[in-house]
């Protein structure tokens, strides 16, 4: 179990309907977001986390509007354990972040 935990950094990033933004995130630890669409409630998008030749995380998903979504990464030395968040925030009939 892990006892403590600490913010290593954040990334903010304006995506359109049918853009991407692709976030290095240390080491060969790589996280890209292509939006789909946005709805009045969610926002549809595919999520890529790849670290080196592997891909822990690759699928497509809905979020809800200012909604969260958490990927853990692969263990690093020392047997830490990255997560990554990734939050969909949009005004009313705006882009999104």
């Amino acid at each position: 179990p892990h006892r403590t935990f600490s913010l290593l950094g954040t990334h903010q990033e304006t995506v359109r309907p049918q853009g991407q933004a692709t976030f290095s995130l240390g080491g060969a630890v790589v996280l890209t977001v292509a939006l789909h669409e946005i709805e009045a409630k969610r926002a549809s998008m595919h999520v890529r986390l790849t670290h080196g030749q592997k891909t822990p995380f690759d699928s497509n998903l809905k979020l809800g509007r200012d909604g969260s979504f958490i990927v853990s990464g692969p263990s690093e030395a020392g047997g830490a354990q990255l997560f990554y968040a990734i939050t969909v925030i949009y005004p009313r009939g705006g882009g999104a972040k």
